[in-house]
């Protein structure tokens, strides 16, 4: 078919399947319009398979996929290695991306998604280079392992309530993260490695990355669990929202640039060694609504030079503040009645 001067196409609901090689020759074509559920739902690829997808039957020219209100679903692959993709318009009809449907379309800098998706396949973005900004819809409840790897350009997203499940290293260049979902912290975890006596903690660091500058729990977050933030090592900012109540323990651990943060009145508990060896802390403010501060809660946090306790605070725990080497002065309120060994040890 050498029809040069083919600029654009629409394929209608009623075509069931597209041959490759079927535009091969069509070289001018830029825009095409899908409206076959049959064409854009079928899983183009998998390790069982040859390579496919929709640039072996439009072409690599192709800069524009417009799919339409028939299209419930873009397949695996369907638009996997599309280098010169530029825009992407999926309708309200389609509930589900699937697996590497848009594998490293480098050049992708537009996307339209729908309030109406559920799901987001794993590698559905994987590579997508131009991608600056992406807005997942309140729809959605599941993102797929390494949905968003290497898109190196998208520094921000926001992860709505309906979420429950993400997959690791689904997002590994943002700086800012967005959580407004309290189910996706079932990813967070510690368990023991069965070939060896170590134990391996599975933070947000696993889903989001290490680089990540910034967490904002939101609105919809009751809780920050234990071992959230485990080695984020380049956290700097934490903000928490009034609806959370309580801090897991460790729940900050080995966060080392993290340099302040502000814990909000609705928090009543704060666990055990939540803030341990946050070497670069220099600043925190803990709410008259926290009764305790529990075992190590600062423990060698050693670039925090003053602190004040607040009256509710009834109890300091064993090894609290120890190895704060540059603790220089606190101010412990009458309300504490018992303070346990160790609690400012090393506190020089």
């Amino acid at each position: 078919m050498n029809c040069t001067g083919l600029t654009s196409v629409t394929i209608p609901s009623s075509v069931t399947s597209i041959e490759e090689g079927t535009f091969e020759d069509c070289t001018n074509l830029t825009s095409v319009t899908i409206n076959s559920d049959s064409v854009a739902s079928k899983n183009y690829y998998n390790e069982s398979s040859s390579l496919s997808s929709l640039v072996y039957i439009f072409g690599s020219q192709v800069l524009e996929y417009v799919f339409g209100e028939d299209v419930k679903r873009i397949g695996d692959y369907a638009c996997a290695w599309c280098y010169s993709l530029t825009s992407v318009t999926i309708p309200n009809s389609v509930t589900s991306i699937g697996k590497g449907a848009f594998f490293n379309c480098e050049n992708l800098t537009s996307i339209t998604i729908p309030d109406s998706l559920i799901n987001i396949g794993e590698k559905a973005f994987y590579g997508c280079d131009g991608l600056t900004s992406f807005t997942i819809p309140n729809s959605a409840t599941s993102i797929g392992a390494e949905a968003f790897y290497g898109c190196e350009n998208l520094t921000s997203i926001t992860i709505p309530e309906g979420v429950t499940s993400i997959g690791e290293s689904a997002f590994d260049h943002c700086l800012t993260v967005t959580i407004n979902s309290d189910s996706i912290f079932s990813k967070v975890r510690i368990e023991k490695d069965p070939s060896s006596p170590v134990y391996i903690v599975h933070s947000l660091e696993a889903i989001f990355g290490y680089q990540v500058q910034e967490y904002v729990f939101g609105e919809s977050v009751k809780r920050v669990p234990d071992y959230a933030c485990w080695g984020c090592s380049y956290l700097t900012s934490v903000t928490i929202s009034n609806s959370v109540t309580s801090i897991g323990k460790k729940a900050f651990c080995l966060c080392g640039n993290l340099t302040s943060i502000t814990i909000p009145n609705s928090v009543t508990s704060i666990g055990e060694e939540a803030f341990i060896w946050c070497s670069s802390l220099t600043s925190v403010t803990i709410p008259n609504s926290v009764t305790e501060i529990s075992d190590g809660l600062f423990y060698g946090c050693n670039s925090l030079n003053s602190f004040t306790i607040p009256n509710s605070v009834t109890k300091i725990g064993q090894g609290a503040f120890q190895e704060c080497t540059n603790l220089t002065s606190i101010t412990i309120p009458n309300s504490v009645t018992e303070i346990r060994l160790q609690a400012f040890r090393d506190c020089i």
